[in-house]
């Protein structure tokens, strides 16, 4: 017997997310919306709905993957000048010259 896998994440628009929000606030039961609309599960109608009260229509929009600020995300590499190698290659001998002493118990 073979299982069928099937994509759990699904994404929905924005459009879609908006109407059934304002369906929602004309009245119209979170069932028959998630019904007419498609939508696998009515409580996310309602998570929706909480997302516009707090933070309104922007917040129904899909912010995934947009950069936020100056400083986000991870910094662009910088080549060391030799100076600052040579400093940091000492360092780091030293560190591991440390590390053999303490394993011999020197």
């Amino acid at each position: 017997m073979e299982k069928e896998f099937k994509n759990k994440c699904f994404t929905y628009s924005y459009d879609l997310k908006k109407r059934a929000v304002e369906l929602y606030f004309e009245g119209t039961p979170r069932r028959e919306i998630s019904e007419h609309l498609g939508i696998k599960n009515e409580r996310i109608v309602n998570e929706w709905v909480l997302k516009v009260e707090r933070f309104g229509w922007e917040g129904i929009k899909d912010h995934r993957g947009l950069k936020k600020g100056i400083n986000k995300g991870r910094p662009p590499k910088q080549k060391l000048s030799l100076e600052e190698e040579n400093k940091r290659l000492k360092a780091e001998n030293l560190y591991l010259k440390k590390l053999i002493e303490q394993k011999r118990g020197c």
